[in-house]
């Protein structure tokens, strides 16, 4: 009897996968990358070191991730790139949010520039289903909706 309950277990504890021990998170679709003068981003921003003087010039990256039902702006506060239309798992860690991917070993770091709710149109619009060459489910692009 107590080795069907070991086994039980063992099983159990080889089914979960590694994102649903670590707090669960939400799956989110990068949406797009832009480019930015840091000078607009980074005074904003808490937990940045302060812009060398004449580093006006100086480009941040921020992205645009969507969710079922919300849509974040975020700057990582290290260069990564992740690539739009991939998948991430997302999770909230006091002010910050942690984006985490496939490829990546540690969580990435990013500070929430803004947050909105997504329209229902949205949500239906993201639903619809698009396809890589490959047959990887990828986000539709917006003239597909």
């Amino acid at each position: 009897m107590k080795l069907r309950y070991a086994l039980f277990l063992l099983l159990l504890c080889a089914a979960i996968p590694a994102f649903a021990v670590r707090d669960g998170g939400e799956k989110a679709t990068v949406y797009a990358m832009r480019k930015l003068p840091c000078s607009q981003v980074l005074p904003q921003m808490t937990g940045y070191p302060a812009m060398p003087r004449g580093a006006d010039d100086h480009e941040c990256v921020e992205y645009e991730l969507h969710t079922a039902k919300v849509t974040y702006i975020i700057v990582p506060r290290r260069e990564v790139l992740l690539l739009v239309g991939s998948e991430v798992n997302i999770r909230m860690a006091s002010s910050e949010l942690l984006v985490h991917t496939q490829d990546s070993a540690k969580d990435i770091r990013c500070s929430v520039v803004s947050m909105s709710l997504r329209s229902e149109s949205e949500q239906r619009q993201s639903s619809a289903s698009c396809y890589s060459e490959s047959g990887r489910p990828i986000a539709c692009p917006v003239s597909m909706r």
